[in-house]
């Protein structure tokens, strides 16, 4: 019976042939069968690959051609990352690469570009930028920015990410607490955190380094615990309090972060899919409970404290804020999320965004001792006109404080590019005359820190020149070429505050320490590719050299 299953060698001596093998078995037979049959699937899977790639490559390029049809310059896409590789592959954030297009497109007032497979629309034109966000408003009310609001309820009452009537009655409810009788009690707020401030830079100052950014999230978290929730954030006290651990895990940017702001936006369908969030469970739920805890006690124990977490509160109860002309309006009351929302958005605003500005802005008096000094020089006057303590009047009358911030906020806007909706249909003329009608729901690019560092608009734009905003040279930048809190009626609402802040913790810092560069600091900027907001990748470390008075 073996031999049923041997394989028998035969080799012909006649010819010069490799030796032949010669199957007897019946399984041999089936072997040879099922192997046709494995090469006939591979064969299959090979077209089946080759289909679903040709369908792929298809699907990433489809609509590629959007901006040809319209007759929209644009650069060249490559699939499957349309003109963004850069960006979605984590190497540089989004303003560095919309800046690189913006040059690439000169003398073009409008341009479009695409990011993986969504049509962008980027205006070059400060005056078309100011057509836009003014007088065509309606067509343009919207922010770009996706939020679910199942999965990221506290987002989603975000002034800045809510649309159309629901943003505009928020934001008639909320005008009125950013007035600047409404903010200057406030002042006293911060006054007390300066204090802190001081105590900090006189202790940490004197070991050596310290990362401004870190130091100036510190002080922010300070102010806006204080003046938007009405308790005492201790940051400044600890570096790692409990308030700042929480904001931190949404503040600093992540892989995680970044992942879910691209699903969010760019693939809302798979980011509904996977549930995922903004702001993490975590940090919603601490929020939540603070601001319910701390509401509560006030109403329970009939607290009256001048902050914005008060006015939030009058809201609550009243459904309007007294002066505000709403009385006789429809009152709409709001909840305790609705205050853990608004709470938030002063956060993101106030901690964040502020810290960022302010960072860069010490960052540049460390570089240039002659703009620190003559900073230092005018403060130290003010503050004997007024008696000698930082009060709101100190700030307001420091010309050279405001040239200084507006100057660092063009050299390094925190927030760029900013992304809007468009509505309607708007109609574009190109250069050569012809009309060019973008659809609605066409994403519309300004691009912020293009346009603040344009030769155009500001010659040397990369040096820091606080001069360009003296009152004798300021009108003569071209209106909509300064765009750092956005312009119309969905500029920053909390611009009020964010300056008065900066101008507080910058006023401290100055006047009781000196900054200098330290073997740390770097030369030049690179940019955090992970964030919303353009931060610096390395540190902004400094030396805080204390001064005594």
């Amino acid at each position: 019976m073996g031999h049923h299953h041997t394989i028998r060698l035969f080799q012909d001596n006649s010819r010069s042939l490799p030796h032949v093998l010669v199957c007897l078995s019946p399984t041999c037979s089936a072997s040879a069968a099922l192997g046709s049959a494995m090469a006939l699937d591979w064969w299959t899977t090979g077209w089946l690959v080759l289909v679903a790639l040709g369908l792929l490559w298809r699907y990433l390029s489809w609509g590629y051609g959007f901006w040809r049809r319209l007759g929209v310059p644009h650069p060249a896409p490559s699939v499957p990352f349309g003109n963004v590789a850069d960006v979605m592959l984590a190497r540089r954030h989004f303003s560095e690469v919309a800046d690189d297009i913006y040059r690439q497109m000169e003398g073009q007032p409008f341009y479009g570009f695409y990011r993986v497979r969504q049509p962008v629309l980027m205006l070059r034109d400060p005056e078309l930028v100011r057509t836009i966000m003014i007088r065509d408003f309606a067509s343009f009310h919207d922010n770009f920015f996706h939020v679910n609001e199942e999965l990221d309820p506290i987002l989603a009452r975000n002034p800045f990410f809510m649309k159309g009537e629901p943003w505009r009655k928020l934001r008639s409810q909320l005008s009125p607490s950013f007035t600047a009788s409404r903010l200057k009690p406030m002042f006293l707020l911060m006054k007390e955190v300066c204090d802190d401030l001081v105590k900090v830079l006189q202790k940490e100052g004197a070991r050596g380094e310290l990362e401004a950014r870190e130091l100036c999230m510190r002080y922010t978290t300070d102010v806006v615990s204080s003046c938007a929730m009405g308790i005492r954030g201790g940051a400044l006290d600890d570096s790692r309090s409990d308030m700042l651990a929480e904001l931190r895990k949404i503040l600093d940017p992540s892989t995680s972060s970044a992942v879910a702001i691209t699903l969010s936006n760019m693939f809302p369908f798979l980011g509904g899919l996977f549930s995922v969030r903004i702001v993490p469970v975590e940090v919603h739920n601490f929020l939540y409970d603070v601001v319910s805890r701390t509401v509560a006690k006030r109403q329970h124990e009939g607290i009256y404290r001048n902050d914005y977490l008060q006015m939030l509160v009058d809201l609550k109860t009243k459904g309007y804020l007294d002066g505000s002309g709403q009385e006789l309006a429809s009152k709409t009351f709001f909840t305790d999320l609705d205050i853990t929302a608004q709470v938030m958005t002063f956060i993101a605003d106030g901690i964040h965004t502020s810290s960022t500005g302010m960072s860069y802005l010490l960052y540049e008096l460390a570089r240039h001792p002659d703009v620190q000094q003559r900073l230092r020089r005018e403060l130290q006057e003010a503050l004997h006109k007024h008696g000698g303590q930082l009060t709101y009047d100190v700030i307001n009358d420091a010309t050279y404080l405001d040239m200084v911030i507006t100057e660092a906020l063009r050299l390094h806007t925190p927030f760029s590019p900013m992304e809007k909706l468009c509505t309607a249909p708007y109609n574009l003329a190109t250069p050569s005359g012809k009309t060019v009608t973008i659809p609605p729901g066409t994403v519309v690019i300004l691009p912020t820190s293009s346009i603040h560092t344009d030769p155009q608009y500001y010659p040397n734009p990369r040096a820091f020149d606080p001069e360009r905003f003296s009152p004798d040279n300021k009108d003569r930048t071209a209106k909509m070429a300064f765009l750092a809190f956005g312009a119309g009626p969905r500029s920053c609402i909390g611009q009020r505050f964010a300056l008065s802040q900066l101008k507080m913790g910058v006023a401290t810092i100055v006047l009781h320490s000196e900054l200098r560069p330290s073997a740390r600091t770097p030369k030049a900027i690179r940019v955090n590719p992970k964030g919303l907001l353009r931060l610096c990748r390395d540190g902004l470390w400094l030396n805080f050299q204390p001064l005594h008075h």
